[in-house]
């Protein structure tokens, strides 16, 4: 086989292999089955001024000049709301230390502080201390379909974020 040969079907095959492993497993952000291969953030100290895919489907929260993102997945019939914390391009899950991370969301009946607890997975072998995944269950996640919130404070990686509003579902981007 030539060389050119070669190169064409390697480009090939490596086109068809980055298609299927950008699918989407969990559209619904229960099957927490993800990839912690490559953990690293993207501070490239300028703009993008583009848009990253969830890659749960969920909502995009961007933190700071894109240095990271949040996720958030909510699962009504479960009363939950997940959070994901990402690197700058949605594509690395990026563990942090903290047990919670708190929410106040705004509804019509007033902001109500909500703490998400760390959560464990013995598929990515994530511990609470070591994780990326926190989860929120209370009953008004049941027919919340759309509010405010503000991240009071979270730090990741020596960068702390202060303040970060954002509206469900449309996000902050």
């Amino acid at each position: 086989m030539s060389s050119q040969k070669f190169l064409k079907l390697f480009a090939s095959l490596a086109l068809a292999a980055n298609m299927i492993g950008c699918g989407d497993p969990d559209q619904a952000g229960m099957n927490h089955d993800h990839d912690h291969g490559h953990d690293h953030t993207h501070d490239h100290g300028h703009s993008h001024g583009h848009h990253h895919e969830p890659p749960h489907g969920g909502v995009g929260v961007v933190l700071g000049a894109e240095e990271f993102h949040l996720e958030l997945v909510m699962d009504s019939a479960a009363g939950q709301l997940s959070i994901y914390v990402l690197d700058g391009h949605m594509e690395e899950f990026i563990r942090i230390p903290d047990s919670s991370i708190t929410l106040d969301i705004e509804t019509d009946s007033g902001v109500k502080s909500v703490a998400f607890h760390a959560e464990a997975s013995t598929r990515t072998g994530e511990t609470v201390g070591n994780t990326s995944w926190f989860v929120a269950r209370d009953e008004m996640f049941k027919d919340l379909k759309n509010f405010h919130a503000t991240l009071p404070n979270l730090t990741i990686r020596n960068k702390t974020y202060t303040q970060v509003k954002f509206n469900f579902p449309e996000g902050n981007e």
